[in-house]
């Protein structure tokens, strides 16, 4: 885990999409951007908050981001994976 893929598994993009109101298309673009952001395949909590606040440049959103973050690092590593 945590290696770079050009694409999604059409069974990931499936399920993300059958979960999702988004398109493939879109689904698909955004991982394009992920894969261009974290190269790695991982995303720490450190380039999350960095992401996140991009979103909302008013104010402190670091300490909702890193919430957000745990709620979705499963295994507790510190980082997310693709």
């Amino acid at each position: 885990m945590g290696k770079q893929n050009s694409k999604l598994k059409p069974e990931m993009l499936d399920d993300l999409t059958s979960q999702t109101q988004f398109s493939p298309a879109e689904i698909s673009e955004w991982y394009k951007g992920f894969c261009k952001d974290c190269p790695s395949g991982q995303l720490t909590v450190q380039e999350f908050q960095k992401i996140y606040g991009n979103f909302f440049p008013y104010g402190d959103a670091s300490k909702f981001a890193e919430h957000v973050f745990r709620t979705f690092d499963v295994n507790s590593d510190g980082s997310q994976v693709s």
